[in-house]
């Protein structure tokens, strides 16, 4: 329900003495025309003026009481509300839509405004909702809560050429259609005998739901393998565990969205087989429960609306970080993306080898193992992917606008990084402080202590993109007192756009630095978030197929060729 107590306008503030306003404004009509003509003759004469017209207003106050009463009853009048039912409110709008809602969850509050365009103050009668499906909307106009089942808000004072905001939110009752469906309505105002409408219009879908009445969040696969199609969304409320001895496999084109800082918890395996980014409806997305802006709409081979798919632009909810908590890959654990979005969490992907019992930290022996390919991370509040100890092999990736790093790998563990694209140069919603990318083999509890493990740390880049917009590092390396070998990063044919790298040079075979390039010169669109090569790119070609793992792919299926190019994307005419 919206709170009265947010709504306060102008109106609220023309709730005044109108006399009292009138007098004023007589009388400060009298002292400016003193003053403007004052200003209008020489210094020398001022003085002269001022006493006359003294004495002439001393022996004039009758014909100025007068003239006051005139002023105040033509602006009487004129203040008097109309009851012409020529005069009528204007929207701004005859259309107030909200994007698609699921079953069960309210939308976000949304609000259109009254104008009074008239010379006169006009009283709205009442403001109501009329139609089957009022009773799933409510209302706050002008601070006068009231729900589309029976209530109203009535004689509600408009001043002339003023306005008030009338706000709305709605709930999708559930129903079992696996389809998007619609919800239409009317808001009705009444004044001077006339009825004017507007049109509220909501699009609803059901989903299967998780989590509910669960703090800890749901068990998924406790007992056997499980798959989820491509019926209908998935929202999950608190979270989901994915049990150690089965397997979670998501198919392509679902659409999960995590409500309440919910986390995706994987103690066995988790399967992630998006499609091709060729076609955006089969990819699988993880998103906060918000879709305001917009569902995506296919684009097939068309790029014009950049890597993501195009979105109706009408808030930016889907954009804003920080609405779920993301994956935590216990050890022991599994997962594999493939053609997957995971987007506006507060750290897309934890892996880790490291748990807190009873205020204790237990190392485990076996760590998690994590596949990831042609997969994009974007708008996290933290981290894109934090590894604490796993085993990751990553290829064909983009990582960007992350309030954290973009990528954090520490302690212990075998990594390979094969041409991905980790960029950050900060968002409408994110800023970009931290470096892109940090590798440590321990991590720091506290000031005085640290994680350490006599285990060794293997991470290895080919052709990949590291590029910011700091001054500082992109790139932090670190080691603490381990055995000599305990600690191996090395990146090979990788460009860093960074005036500073904390890495040495025995660390680097055939990598480039342009700190002073520009995006254009790698790439097609970054204010899209487009990161395609275009042609004449710096990135053509200066890859090596040299690499643990083949790459014969980028991120939108199109062949490599001889020589690679660097980033997820290779350049196609």
């Amino acid at each position: 329900m919206i709170s009265p107590n947010k709504i306060r306008g102008k109106v609220a503030k023309q709730h005044r003495n109108p006399n009292g306003v009138e007098l004023y404004a007589a009388k400060s009509i009298v002292r400016n025309v003193y003053l403007v003509v004052l200003k209008a003759i020489n210094h020398q004469q001022s003085s002269i003026i001022h006493q006359q017209l003294t004495i002439n207003m001393r022996f004039s106050a009758p014909i100025l009481s007068l003239f006051i009463l005139i002023l105040l009853f033509a602006n009487c009048k004129k203040d008097q509300i109309t009851t012409d039912p020529n005069d009528k409110i204007a929207f701004a709008t005859d259309t107030l839509s909200f994007d698609t809602i699921f079953t069960t969850i309210g939308s976000a509050t949304k609000s259109f405004t009254i104008y009074n365009p008239n010379d006169q103050p006009i009283n709205i009668s009442r403001i109501y909702a009329e139609g089957d499906t009022r009773r799933l909307f409510r209302f706050n106009a002008n601070g006068i809560a009231f729900n589309g089942t029976d209530g109203a808000a009535e004689n509600i004072e408009v001043w002339a050429h003023d306005s008030i905001h009338v706000f709305v939110d709605v709930t999708i009752d559930p129903r079992d259609e696996n389809t998007p469906f619609i919800i239409q309505d009317t808001v009705v105002v009444e004044t001077n005998g006339n009825r004017q409408t507007l049109i509220l219009l909501a699009w609803g879908q059901d989903a299967h739901f998780f989590g509910r009445n669960m703090p800890q969040g749901q068990v998924v696969a406790a007992t056997q393998d499980t798959t989820w199609t491509n019926d209908k969304p998935y929202v999950i409320f608190n979270g989901i565990i994915v049990d150690s001895l089965h397997t979670l496999t998501i198919d392509p084109g679902v659409r999960v969205h995590i409500y309440n800082y919910g986390s995706i918890i994987v103690k066995g395996k988790l399967v992630v087989n998006g499609g091709s980014w060729n076609d955006t409806t089969q990819i699988v997305k993880f998103s906060g429960v918000r879709t305001e802006n917009g569902q995506p709409q296919y684009l097939g081979n068309d790029y014009t609306g950049g890597l993501l798919p195009s979105w109706q632009q009408e808030s930016d909810y889907s954009d804003i970080p920080g609405q779920w908590n993301g994956f935590i890959f216990y050890p022991n654990s599994e997962g594999t993306f493939k053609g997957a979005e995971l987007r506006n969490g507060i750290t897309a992907i934890l892996a880790t080898k490291y748990l807190v019992q009873d205020n204790t930290i237990v190392i485990y022996q076996t760590p998690p193992k994590l596949t990831i390919e042609n997969t994009v991370i974007r708008d996290m509040v933290g981290y894109g992917i934090q590894n604490w100890g796993g085993d990751l092999n990553i290829s064909n990736t983009s990582v960007f606008d992350c309030g954290v790093n973009n990528l954090r790998v520490e302690v212990s563990g075998q990594c390979n990084f094969v041409n991905n694209t980790f960029y950050n140069t900060g968002s409408q919603h994110i800023n970009h402080r931290d470096p892109i990318v940090v590798v440590n083999n321990f991590i720091p509890i506290s000031q005085t202590q640290q994680l350490v493990e006599d285990v060794p740390l293997n991470a290895n880049f080919y052709n990949c993109l590291i590029m910011g917009d700091r001054s500082r590092e992109e790139v932090v390396s670190s080691k603490s007192g381990l055995p000599t070998g305990a600690f191996n990063l090395h990146f090979y044919n990788t460009l860093f756009r960074t005036k500073e790298i904390a890495i040495t040079a025995d660390q680097l075979t055939d990598c480039y630095f342009n700190p002073a390039v520009s995006d254009t010169t790698y790439f097609k669109d970054v204010s899209l978030r487009d990161f395609r090569l275009h042609n004449g790119s710096f990135c053509i070609d200066k890859g090596t197929q040299n690499t643990p793992f083949s790459v014969s792919t980028d991120q939108l299926g199109s062949t490599r060729d001889a020589l690679p190019d660097l980033g997820a994307f290779e350049y196609m005419p």
